[in-house]
């Protein structure tokens, strides 16, 4: 979370919910590779 708050992320906590939400709007982009490798190797 602190990670987040770093790149500008606006997290409160609700205490009935007891749950944390975000105050501002952002996107979290994820880039996945995968490479298989050959079996001989």
């Amino acid at each position: 979370m602190d990670e987040l708050r770093d790149l500008g992320a606006e997290i409160s906590y609700d205490q009935i919910g007891c749950t944390y939400y975000y105050k501002n709007r952002f996107d979290i982009e994820f880039h996945v590779s995968i490479v298989v490798e050959e079996k001989n190797k």
